[in-house]
């Protein structure tokens, strides 16, 4: 057999070989997780590698005993009550191992749920973003990718990847769900889930991921449930008609939680979000919850959303910051 497709042939045994290491099974793990529950329910928008600015918002809201332990030294102390976290653990800081770390293990101890990023869908695509500044790229992103994380904790880029590290690490990353649905509220890193209803999600993202990979386009497209943007304009004022009333209703829910954005957002109508903070609209159709909390960010004071069932069976969305204060946001 001649050398080139001798080459050629052994690239794409290796190619089939990477794609079957990370093939994921969706039966075991649904791209959409549900859980009702009486108990509260907490959530947390991006991490981004900051260790101290997870475990400072989880200690405020009284999930863990302490911030600032080590990972596996964390206790949960939230009892019956969930927390979702939003994905984006990757990335811009760097304790993503760290955080990722913490998340599994007080998953052995309360009921914890994350949900896949864009950061953990492009890591898994190997879809990282290239700049063509290359003083930018040594500026903002050199040993602020996980990447950099993995090779500096000497641990195998491509088998975590590739789902076959020996840490499992790779294997959490692939197997998280695309979104929760908790009770009467949907949580997905952006929110857009196109007016499909649950079981079309799952069925769409399964189908998907399993021929085209963690790049397909129901995950990486610019107004997908894991990219979609809040900029030039809110992702559900592009189409004509109520696009979030119709969302909510094809999933069931009142309200959709996401993160993804901390940027300044004016909506129509003229409502305004500004950066940073955690935003709910006064109808508590929507929360915002990513404020820029890692210090590879904006640093800002770490805080989660705290979803409390009143006696009437009504939620009440509060804001939990890091000194335990809770803010209100709306009904």
């Amino acid at each position: 057999m001649p050398k080139t497709r001798l080459a050629g042939l052994l690239i794409l045994i290796l190619s089939f070989a990477a794609t079957a290491a990370a093939t994921r099974d969706f039966a075991a793990h649904p791209a959409i997780v549900e859980l009702d529950t009486k108990s509260d329910v907490y959530a947390i928008g991006d991490t981004h590698g900051d260790f101290k600015a997870l475990t400072s918002a989880l200690a405020g809201a009284k999930l863990i005993e302490s911030a600032g332990d080590k990972p596996d030294n964390l206790k949960w102390t939230g009892g019956d009550n969930v927390l979702v976290c939003t994905g984006d653990i990757l990335d811009k800081g760097t304790d993503a191992l760290d955080c990722i770390a913490a998340l599994r293990h007080l998953q052995q101890t309360g009921h914890v749920i994350v949900t896949m990023g864009n950061h953990e869908a492009e890591f898994l695509a190997d879809k990282g973003k290239k700049k063509k500044n290359k003083k930018a790229v040594t500026e903002t992103v050199k040993g602020k990718k996980f990447t950099d994380e993995l090779e500096r904790s000497h641990i195998d880029v491509d088998a975590v990847r590739g789902a076959t590290d020996s840490g499992g690490i790779g294997a959490w990353l692939r197997d998280l769900p695309i979104g929760a649905r908790v009770n009467d509220s949907f949580f997905s890193h952006a929110g857009n889930s196109h007016a499909m209803t649950i079981p079309a999600l799952k069925d769409a993202i399964g189908s998907e991921v399993s021929e085209q990979g963690f790049g397909a386009p129901i995950l990486q497209d610019p107004d997908s449930i894991l990219q979609a943007r809040m900029h030039p304009h809110p992702w559900w004022e592009a189409e004509e008609g109520d696009v979030l009333k119709r969302n909510l209703k094809a999933l069931g829910v009142s309200r959709i939680v996401f993160g993804h954005q901390p940027s300044e957002v004016t909506f129509a109508g003229g409502m305004h979000r500004v950066k940073d903070a955690m935003f709910a609209d006064p109808a508590g159709r929507f929360v915002m919850i990513d404020i820029g909390m890692s210090q590879g960010q904006d640093g800002t004071p770490p805080a989660l959303l705290r979803i409390h069932q009143n006696g009437d069976g009504a939620a009440e969305l509060f804001e939990i910051s890091a000194d335990g204060k809770s803010t209100k946001l709306s009904k």
